[in-house]
């Protein structure tokens, strides 16, 4: 169990002391220079289909598709909190439950720069985890549970550059939190067609019910070879 003594303790609170929020702003804006420069250099090439699902192609729910993310971002989440509490830079018992209590009283809180750093690791392996399983199945483990789908145009499959895209805007909706923006991005995927969050609208992507999308076609099987071909010639006793 964590305590409040020894080096470690002092180490955060000389952190926490020292960062005034510049180093935090200054990391956040690299992870948005992060995100929009690979969004930039993966813009679709080509002419741009307009965006439509087949007939029968069910969306997913909002809720489900919530609940899809949080029960992916548990784990991570747990993970990284873990490392971090337990290094020399996080802060002992007492010290979390005392930013616990800022943040429910809504007190007025800066972490310091390495909580931020913390968080940021946690939100990269995030897109790295989501961007993996969705080119590799269609969807993340939480996808799979709810029978969700991630789809492209056609309800096909998404290339590697739309799985990236739609993750990488995770980070900037993540962010956006804390600020007027939060209810913008929130509204995003209830006022579009096909319930698209920012991230989909950029990747060309949409989340759908798993169940309701078609098997593909297989393709049609040879010709049957003739009869004269296939068996002997029946009043030949030799054949």
């Amino acid at each position: 169990m964590l305590t409040p003594t020894g080096p470690r303790v002092d180490e955060f609170e000389k952190l926490a002391a020292e960062d005034k929020g510049d180093g935090f702003f200054t990391l956040m804006w690299m992870v948005m220079l992060a995100v929009f420069v690979p969004m930039m250099l993966l813009r679709p090439r080509g002419e741009i289909r307009p965006f439509v699902l087949p007939d029968g192609v069910r969306l997913g729910g909002l809720g489900l598709r919530l609940l899809a993310a949080i029960i992916d971002l548990l784990p991570i989440d747990l993970l990284v909190c873990i490392v971090y509490m337990n290094s020399p830079w996080g802060p002992s018992e007492e010290q979390f439950r005392q930013m616990i209590r800022r943040m429910v009283e809504e007190q007025k809180f800066q972490p310091p720069l390495s909580m931020a750093v913390a968080g940021v690791v946690m939100l990269m392996l995030f897109v790295i985890y989501g961007t993996i399983m969705e080119y590799r199945t269609g969807a993340t483990l939480g996808k799979r549970l709810l029978r969700l789908r991630v789809v492209g145009i056609g309800a096909e499959r998404p290339d590697l550059r739309q799985c990236l895209l739609r993750n990488l805007l995770k980070l900037v909706e993540l962010m956006a939190l804390e600020s007027p923006l939060f209810f913008l991005v929130m509204l995003i995927p209830i006022m579009t067609r096909y319930r698209q969050r920012l991230g989909d609208l950029i990747a060309r992507t949409t989340v759908v019910d798993a169940n309701s999308i078609l098997p593909p076609i297989p393709p049609p099987l040879p010709p049957a070879p003739p009869p004269d071909q296939d068996k002997g010639d029946d009043n030949n006793p030799f054949a």
